[in-house]
C-alpha cells in the first residue's frame, strides 16, 4: 500500500507534513508540492540524555537545524507555519508532532488502525517536543555567483 494512503505513514508524521513528495496538497499537484522542497540537515550538540525518565539534567544539548532554499518565505517558512502548526494541510491527519508549535501547546494527530498496538483515532502530545531557542536567516551567494560576480578579478 502506499504511504500517501496512510496505512503505513500516517499523513501527520513529521516526513509527510514537511515533505509530502508525490502528493497533491492544498498549494496543488505534486509537481507544485516539490517546489516547496528544500535541503536540510540537523547537527546535534550535547551530550545524550542518560535518563529521560528523570527529566531534564540542565545540561546544554540539542539540535543545530540547517537548510538551504532559494524562498525563505515560499518554502522555510511556509512549512513550519502553514503545514507543520496546522492540522489540516498539506494532507491533513493532525499536527506534526515534532516541530508544530500551537498555541496552546497541545498538538493532536490521527493514526490510522494498522498502527500496531492502535485502535486507530486521535493522539494528543501534551507537550512540545522541539523547543526553539533562537534562529537567524542568512545569506549564501550561489556558487555561480561567487565565481561570475564575486570572483572577478579587476
Amino acid at each position: 500500500m502506499e504511504a500517501s494512503n496512510g496505512p503505513i505513514c500516517p499523513h501527520a508524521a513529521h516526513v509527510l507534513k514537511t515533505n509530502p513528495r508525490d502528493l497533491p496538497t492544498d498549494l496543488g499537484n505534486p509537481f507544485d508540492t516539490l517546489t516547496r522542497r528544500i535541503l536540510r540537515r540537523g547537527i546535534p550538540f550535547g551530550p545524550p540524555l542518560d535518563n529521560p525518565a528523570n527529566g531534564d539534567d540542565g545540561i546544554e544539548r540539542g539540535l543545530h537545524f540547517l537548510c538551504y532554499q532559494a524562498s525563505i518565505k515560499d518554502q522555510f517558512e511556509l512549512l513550519q507555519t502553514d503545514w507543520a502548526n496546522n492540522s489540516g494541510p498539506p494532507a491533513g491527519g493532525g499536527h506534526d508532532f515534532i516541530i508544530g508549535q500551537t498555541s496552546d501547546l497541545k498538538r493532536t494527530a490521527e493514526l490510522p488502525p494498522t498502527v500496531p498496538d492502535h485502535q486507530g483515532g486521535p493522539i494528543t502530545a501534551p507537550t512540545q517536543w522541539v523547543v526553539p531557542t533562537g534562529g537567524a536567516y542568512l545569506f549564501s551567494p550561489s556558487i555561480s555567483a561567487i565565481r561570475d560576480v564575486l570572483g572577478v578579478q579587476s
